[in-house]
């Protein structure tokens, strides 16, 4: 791929007012990004997505970014439905979020009954949320290494997590000194 043709990507991300959206407006044309919320005129003229039920066509982007999204989510197994129907055939899912990486599974700590409620069933945790700071994102579940099984029975033929660090760029983790990012292709 040429430099011309790597910023002619069509890239989708869940976030739309982070420094990471940001610099990715700035660096591809075709970049876009969207937060949640169920007031879309509160944030107008950001566009509100849900990943668990996205309006993109089939196949309309290249490469789909998640960055601390996905333990937020209550229908995982939905959100990566909509995101593998949404990349091109070969495109890459790029997603970092909490990992439990000593565990094979995942840590369900909330979920929702079928009336809408949630069930917690530990006390409930909450992480950042750009759009409202002040309350933050309850957290339904966190991953461990079970979330690549979960990637290829949804229909990813690729799914790896990959370790990487840089004092250079800032990608150091307390007690590990550096990130895990999921990495699947369709």
């Amino acid at each position: 791929m040429n430099t011309n043709e790597f910023y002619r990507l069509k890239i989708y991300s869940p976030e739309a007012i982070t420094p990471f959206a940001l610099y990715m407006r700035g660096k591809f044309p075709f970049y876009i990004g969207s937060e949640y919320g169920k007031h879309p005129e509160a944030l107008f003229p950001i566009i509100i997505e849900d990943l668990q039920n996205l309006s993109f066509r089939d196949q309309s982007f290249d490469c789909i970014i998640v960055n601390d999204v996905f333990e937020h989510l209550p229908d995982l197994d939905k959100a990566l439905s909509e995101i593998l129907r949404c990349l091109k055939k070969g495109g890459y899912l790029l997603s970092t979020f909490p990992f439990l990486y000593m565990s094979e599974d995942s840590k369900i700590k909330a979920r929702l009954k079928p009336t809408g409620e949630v069930e917690y069933l530990e006390v409930p945790e909450y992480h950042g949320n750009p759009v409202d700071p002040s309350k933050g994102s309850l957290v339904f579940q966190i991953l461990g290494w079970d979330i690549l099984k979960k990637l290829t029975l949804t229909g990813f033929k690729l799914a790896e997590m990959i370790f990487i660090l840089s004092e250079k760029y800032g990608i150091l983790c307390p007690n590990i000194s550096g990130c895990f990012v999921c990495v699947a292709q369709k």
